[in-house]
């Protein structure tokens, strides 16, 4: 690759030798390209002399020279030379379209777009890769043409070579982002002839005397390395040739002082133990042609044993097979051969044992490197394109990417979220009380609402509470608050952990009120939890606080640990007195005393008994008997417990019995109406509703007809089983 030196463009009189510099530029064009080549740079030829801008002219045509030597379209070279002075706005995309037509501007429109990636500082190596990885994906992904990036690569390559120029901080912040971003992603998309010197000069600026020994201890100059490394290839291809090969391939490298480094690191050896400062590798048709070509390999020089490995017979766990081997070669100088069959350097260099994966020792996601595989069989078919009368036509890889956006923290940290993903995703993508304290959000600093679907490159900034406060509306699926599973998972999380003390208050409430109803006397709740399989009494009181478990259920389990008690009564109990038996029936529609007719009984509205429940008579003075339910707790307060008198419902009951409800649930805009409705699907009627506040839930207490105990169960059964609903109960008392 030429370097251009300033004389050479413009002359002592200012004027442009553009005449040399259209015969440096066109002569690796087909010759249908010379025009478009031709206009392109008489166009920047003219814009210079109007503004004079030595600076910018020398850096767009440093541009244009790299992106020839890659073999891309002219298109991508105009692009190359124009993006700078529409940096520097001397010239505006509207005037390029007039000029170019919109391929060129929309190229230079993607360096934009790219223009506002940098590194964000972490102190936490492992945050940093991920940080750093993630913005490579992103340059990928807020692009909408792969030439973008080639573009993008020459400024980089421009820039370091010239960083000495900068202010040391500025020049560590070039080398900072050409080592982090650009000479990885050169290697992730088999840009080799970039990703060396990039690495190299970054290598210079950011360990100067780390790079000085190791280019000390390389005691030739590159050029001869590189002359070397043709003298060992012509050895190397003649004694295949000899040994009767002829279909094979052989392309060499002088290891560059940045490999060299991370060698000696990774292995913690000095110079002299590192084996491959030149480097040579072999493609064969077949495994015996590879193995055939070691033989000769090490018929011409002496082996290191030490330095052999064989892939090809024992692959790495990533896939990757070839042969190894190291031999002391000309001059007494180490050499690295490598031989593998055409298939397995494509596996190589475009499969999942791809040579930059080993190498970053990365670990990312399949379908990411299946994109990236796409991404370099692009800038090989864009070379071939540039040699075919069809030209060259646009590469659009931004459906490649639409199942990830890449957003900014304002921080300048990037986030990885899946297409769909709203600014509630982001803020529990940062951390869970973000999420939880979110009340709004701003994107490129405007506010937007929370249901905004996120798009690459946004900058987002989420609006905080002092308080945690999710909503349960976030939680729904056509609300369009979140999309992602993360963060529907914490919401649940934090309800379910928010409700848990009032649940097991409620609950721990309830299950003393029913045990008092039933008179089961002194029960171990240790073991009725226990019972219930719920490990603590607390756990026990937490599922019937939410309606995970039902209490007629637990009562049921509680008279089986009730003490017995004597058939016979004693002194100290009450006596409840039986009548003797009738041959008349009981009077329609109301309970009778046992074996008595004709006694006025009223039912008590304090329990409100229907029938079917079990009931019991108490004697009034003046109004006949008063029904309860057994499990009424006025009664123990009535005096004169001697008046309690057995009592059973008719046989042939009519009418209707006034009950009632108490339903705890999750506030929701449509419950009353789903009460409403069920009891208007069963003929019920509602006498009275009242709704009470409590915590995250609310407390609805109703009134209903119903004609007997069966009937409501089975509309207790229909409420519980409402959306929204963890607990339905008949008060009593």
């Amino acid at each position: 690759m030429v370097k251009l030196k300033e004389s050479t463009i413009i002359q002592s009189d200012g004027s442009i030798n553009t005449d040399t510099w259209l015969a440096d530029l066109t002569h690796k064009f087909p010759t249908r390209y010379i025009d478009l080549i031709r206009n392109g740079l008489e166009f920047v030829f003219k814009l210079h002399h109007k503004i004079a801008d030595k600076h910018v002219l020398i850096q767009s045509l440093s541009m244009a020279e790299i992106l020839v030597d890659l073999q891309t379209d002219p298109e991508t070279v105009i692009a190359a030379l124009l993006c700078g002075y529409v940096q520097t706005k001397h010239l505006s995309l509207e005037q390029i379209t007039e000029q170019f037509g919109t391929i060129i501007p929309k190229l230079i429109t993607g360096m934009l777009r790219m223009d506002a990636i940098h590194i964000t500082a972490s102190n936490d190596a492992a945050e940093k890769r991920e940080n750093l990885d993630n913005l490579r994906k992103m340059m990928l992904a807020i692009i909408d043409d792969i030439r973008v990036v080639l573009i993008k690569l020459a400024e980089q390559t421009w820039l370091i070579r010239h960083a000495h120029t900068q202010s040391p901080a500025a020049c560590q912040q070039i080398a900072r982002d050409v080592m982090n971003i650009y000479a990885p992603l050169a290697s992730r998309l088999g840009i080799g002839q970039l990703k060396w010197e990039l690495e190299d000069l970054a290598f210079r600026h950011l360990q100067a005397d780390a790079y000085k020994e190791i280019a000390k201890s390389l005691d030739s100059r590159r050029i001869d390395r590189e002359n070397y490394v043709e003298q060992v290839m012509k050895t190397l291809s003649d004694t295949l040739k000899n040994a009767g090969l002829k279909h094979f391939d052989i392309m060499g490298r002088a290891k560059h002082i940045y490999s060299i480094y991370r060698k000696m690191k990774r292995k913690d050896v000095d110079f002299s133990h590192v084996y491959d400062v030149i480097a040579v590798r072999v493609l064969t048709r077949t495994v015996e042609e590879c193995y055939a070509g070691l033989s000769c390999v090490h018929s011409l020089w002496p082996q290191i044993p030490a330095e052999f490995d064989d892939y090809i017979s024992n692959p790495k766990p990533n896939g990757y097979r070839s042969i190894h081997t190291a031999v002391v070669g000309p001059q007494n100088k180490n050499i690295e051969v490598q031989l593998r069959t055409y298939q397995m350097h494509e596996e190589s260099e475009l499969g999942v044992a791809a040579h930059w994966k080993y190498k970053e020792g990365a670990d990312t996601e399949v379908h990411f490197e299946k994109k990236i595989a796409w991404l370099r069989q692009v800038i090989e078919w864009q070379r071939d394109l540039a040699n075919h009368e069809a030209g060259v036509t646009n590469a659009d890889i931004h459906s490649l990417f639409d199942d990830r956006v890449y957003v900014f923290t304002p921080a300048g940290e990037i986030i990885d979220l899946p297409h769909g993903a709203t600014p509630l995703d982001f803020a529990y993508s940062i951390h869970s009380q973000i999420g939880h304290r979110c009340r709004g959000a701003k994107v490129n600093g405007n506010i937007v609402p929370l249901t905004y679907v996120l798009n690459t490159g946004e900058c987002i900034e989420v609006l905080t509470g002092k308080q945690p406060n999710p909503s349960r509306d976030w939680l729904s699926p056509s609300s369009g608050y979140i999309h992602t599973d993360k963060a529907r998972h914490r919401i649940m999380q934090w309800f379910k952990q928010q409700d848990a003390e009032q649940n097991t208050h409620e609950g721990r409430a309830t299950l003393e009120r029913e045990l008092k109803h039933h008179h089961f006397g002194q029960i171990d709740l240790s073991k009725l939890a226990r019972k219930l399989e719920c490990k603590t009494l607390d756990e026990l009181c937490l599922g019937i606080g939410r309606g995970d478990i039902r209490i007629q259920h637990v009562m049921q389990v509680a008279q089986t640990l009730s003490p017995q008690v004597e058939s016979h009564p004693t002194h100290h109990e009450h006596v409840v007195t039986h009548a003797p038996p009738s041959s008349k029936p009981a009077k329609s529609g109301t309970a009778a005393v046992l074996g008595v007719s004709g006694v006025l009984t009223i039912t008590a509205r304090c329990c409100k008994p229907v029938p079917g429940d079990s009931v019991i008579g108490y004697i009034t003075r003046g109004r006949g008997i008063t029904i309860h339910r057994v499990d009424c707790v006025n009664l123990k307060n009535l005096p004169g417990r001697d008046r309690l008198i057995e009592v059973d419902w008719g046989t042939k009951q009519s009418g209707t019995y006034p009950v009632d409800i108490m339903l705890k649930a999750h506030d929701h805009t449509d419950l009353l109406k789903d009460i409403s409705a069920l009891l208007s699907a069963e003929k019920i009627r509602m006498l009275r509703l009242n709704t009470v506040p409590a915590h995250q839930n609310v407390l609805i207490y109703f009134s209903i007809e119903i004609s007997d105990h069966e009937l409501l169960k089975r509309i207790m059964d229909k409420l519980s089983h409402l959306q929204g609903v963890v607990l339905v109960e008949r008060v009593s008392g």
